[in-house]
């Protein structure tokens, strides 16, 4: 088909006048023009093509090469990380409960589990007459409670078991300082106690909300009386009553180290232990603070106290604020005045 048609065309154009056959003649030089334009545009599309691949080649060779750099540079710093992590886990020993953070303010304590979405409050201002056993007893059962925190220079413990306390005492160091016990049942201070007055690096003992029967302190009297290393004793919310104080009161007449004594938010305490700390006040020539806030002393054991200030020149005591009224009536309130604290009472 297309060579007849080649045929025909030559054909006519054998028959065609010169100057038709000049004008033919032009019309295909242009068909020839318009095929190497045509060429030379696809030619130039496709080098220009080549060029953009090998831009964007050289462009994710570039990047390939800054994220392994970064990756090297970022390597070696998790690398010392995880080591440091590794030595600390090996340090503090296999507890079986961690990760609690503990908080204080004002007002309130918050306890953070760190390993549980939720988070628990309890606020001081709820604290009662002693701590509720069966309720510890019920969250330990629960494992909502229970951790052994190690610090730098302490320990932090709430709702522990004895085997996590036996666990603690092989890996106590001589340079802890400071153990806060928090949220326990009495069978942990009863334990504990007698061992930790044994530690010769044990400066503070904190109970928070975990009762201390006062035979557990009748049986430690001895070390109580002559430990040379507790300097600061916090025994509050809820975790002591008349009983134990005339039994600490008792032990710590002749210590000689012993600086701080806070007894505060122990709705427990009342008039009935005050003659007992008044004789230790008298008697005691180291303490030089006192915490009785929110307790349930009342105003004439507050008086009982306020006299021994007249002998005793170095205590502080910290009161509650509707006790200055009391106080400030004495007539020897001014030369004493500057010892006592007044802070507001949480009703």
């Amino acid at each position: 088909m297309g060579y007849s048609q080649d045929l025909e065309g030559k054909a006519k154009k054998d028959h065609c006048s010169d100057e038709e056959k000049e004008f033919l003649h032009q019309i295909e030089d242009n068909q020839d023009i318009k095929k190497d334009f045509q060429t030379k545009q696809e030619k130039d599309a496709l080098s220009e093509l080549k060029k953009i691949n090998k831009a964007q080649n050289l462009e994710i060779e570039n990047l390939k090469a800054t994220i392994k750099e970064k990756n090297e540079t970022i390597e070696e710093p998790i690398q010392v990380l995880q080591k440091q992590s590794q030595d600390k886990e090996e340090e503090e020993g296999d507890f079986p409960h961690k990760g609690l953070y503990y908080e204080e303010d004002d007002d309130d304590y918050y306890y953070y589990d760190m390993n549980k979405p939720q988070e628990m409050h309890f606020s001081l201002t709820e604290v009662p007459e002693s701590a509720n056993i069966d309720q510890l007893l019920k969250l330990r059962e629960r494992k909502e409670l229970g951790s052994v925190v190690l610090h730098d220079n302490g320990v932090r413990l709430c709702d522990v078991s004895i085997k996590q306390c036996q666990e603690l005492l092989v890996r106590m160091k001589a340079k802890y300082f400071w153990i806060d016990i928090n949220r326990s049942t009495p069978d942990i201070p009863r334990f504990l106690i007698p061992a930790l007055l044994e530690i010769r690096s044990i400066g503070v003992i904190k109970l928070n909300c975990t009762p201390l029967d006062s035979d557990v302190i009748r049986s430690s009297s001895y070390q109580l009386s002559h430990n040379r290393t507790l300097k600061h004793l916090v025994i509050k919310d809820g975790s002591i009553n008349d009983d134990g104080v005339i039994a600490l009161a008792q032990s710590l007449k002749h210590n000689l180290m012993l600086s701080s004594l806070d007894l505060n938010h122990n709705p427990g305490i009342t008039s009935a232990c005050v003659q007992s700390l008044a004789e230790l006040l008298l008697t005691n020539n180291t303490l030089t603070r006192l915490d009785l806030q929110y307790n349930n002393i009342d105003s004439d054991g507050i008086v009982i106290l306020m006299e021994t200030l007249k002998t005793n020149k170095i205590l502080e005591i910290s009161l509650n604020k509707y006790h200055w009224q009391r106080c400030s009536s004495l007539p020897y309130y001014r030369d004493i005045s500057e010892r006592l604290k007044f802070l507001d009472f949480c009703p």
